[in-house]
């Protein structure tokens, strides 16, 4: 039996049917799209974290700029990405590349107000392009400019990125806009906190040339000083030889004079050249036995030959691996300030000679370091001097140079070792230490 049924109803039963079909497979869709967007903003979070974390190192402006740059282009998928830096010197933001075809931005331009003011990404086209130069209105055109995200930190603008057209023709999507205003809020914190670590630099710089240049200042005073003493006396010297009335005896003298202060003119300079150019350490081996035996005889063959100098090995190796020339340098002048200290020492006190002197060369060693010192009972170093016994021209004694303990500081450090000293009447001990790991 044929039963009729109204078209209008099976045209209803038909839409409900397919609401029933269709309802759950959009909510299907639905969440497969909700799925595909968390993962994909989720990427975004985990990618943005890894950069954070990068970005707390320190590093160099490009680089750093390098680094963001890099990271923007393969994120967002962006065809170009540029990065205009504020420049004090000039007022305008400038291209890190420095190409001559790019544009710089002025400081007091319409885009630059723009940013500043809204301080999140703002679209291209939000931009009002009449107030825009020419220049950078074209250079914007012909890169497909995007968005303009600026870095700003306390209210400054430190930099601008410019992000181009997506790759492939995609389109940004909001979300990428609110996740690229958060971005550049945190790319310029570190941003600033780089800055601020270059600035640190830059005073340190300062204030290095400064004491640089003093010390130059104060050691060409020095070398000044101490030549112009000696020449007085040679020129005095000469123009006294020069009256016809003379004696022999006083000629001789004063040629005397003449001699002593030209070798005292020569120890100067030698001492001043020894102070500007010590060379780079060499790595011989050493045998410290012959090293101590060559210097007691040095440091002997002198006006007060009573002095006792000795040496002692208080380790089962005698030898070391070291420069040669320059321990035995540092050595010497150690040797030689002792041996003025005894002599200063049986000048100012008649209960002690130079028969009572004493000078000992020790080498000892610990678990890292070899330890050499120079040890004397001389008239000892005094309290208000031991800060400046290293400064190069400070001297105490009358025919000093003060340039000894500045070039046997200066030869400690060629040698990778450091000094240090004791000393008060009747013992003063300067002591070397040289690390055991660099002797190879």
């Amino acid at each position: 039996m044929w039963i009729g049924i109204n078209s209008s109803i099976f045209d209803a039963i038909l839409i409900v049917a397919l609401i029933f079909v269709i309802l759950p497979f959009e909510k299907r869709l639905q969440n497969l799209f909700d799925r595909w967007l968390n993962k994909d903003l989720q990427q975004y979070r985990k990618n943005i974290l890894i950069l954070f974390r990068k970005l707390q190192v320190y590093y160099e402006r490009d680089e750093f700029f390098e680094i963001v740059t890099r990271f923007i282009g393969h994120n967002f998928k962006s065809s170009a990405v540029y990065v205009f830096n504020y420049h004090h010197e000039s007022g305008h933001f400038t291209e890190i590349s420095a190409e001559n075809t790019t544009p710089s931005i002025p400081k007091n331009s319409s885009i630059i107000k723009q940013l500043k003011r809204k301080k999140r990404a703002i679209e291209f086209y939000e931009l009002n392009h009449s107030e825009l130069i020419g220049e950078c209105r074209r250079f914007f055109e012909n890169v497909h400019a995007r968005f303009f995200l600026p870095l700003i930190s306390e209210d400054n603008l430190l930099a601008v990125v410019l992000i181009c057209r997506k790759k492939y023709g995609l389109e940004y999507s909001e979300n990428e806009m609110e996740i690229l205003s958060i971005l550049g809020s945190e790319i310029a914190v570190s941003l600033r906190r780089n800055q601020i670590i270059e600035e640190m630099r830059e005073k340190d710089r300062r204030r290095f040339q400064m004491e640089k240049l003093a010390a130059i200042g104060q050691l060409t005073a020095g070398v000044a000083h101490e030549i112009r003493n000696p020449l007085n006396t040679i020129s005095t010297s000469a123009e006294t030889l020069m009256q016809k009335d003379v004696s022999e005896v006083d000629q001789s003298e004063l040629k005397q004079f003449i001699i002593e202060e030209a070798n005292r003119l020569n120890r100067i300079l030698s001492d001043f050249l020894n102070l500007t150019r010590i060379k780079p350490a060499a790595n011989l081996e050493i045998d410290m036995e012959n090293m101590f035996e060559r210097l007691c005889m040095d440091l002997q063959n002198s006006d007060i030959p009573e002095i006792t100098i000795s040496y002692e090995i208080d380790v089962a190796q005698n030898r070391l691996t070291s420069d040669p020339d320059l321990l035995f340098q540092a050595l010497l002048n150690l040797g030689l300030n002792a041996r003025a200290a005894v002599k200063e020492r049986c000048r100012s006190e008649k209960e002690f000679t130079c028969g009572q002197g004493i000078i000992k060369c020790v080498m000892s060693s610990d678990k890292n370091r070899f330890i050499l010192s120079v040890t004397d009972n001389g008239a000892g170093i005094p309290p208000e001097t031991k800060e400046s016994i290293y400064n190069p021209f400070f001297t105490t004694k009358e025919n000093g140079t003060g340039l000894g303990l500045s070039i046997v500081h200066q030869i400690n450090e060629a040698l990778s070792g450091f000094i240090e000293f004791t000393s008060q009447l009747g013992h003063t001990c300067f002591t070397i230490y040289l690390p055991k790991q660099a002797m190879k």
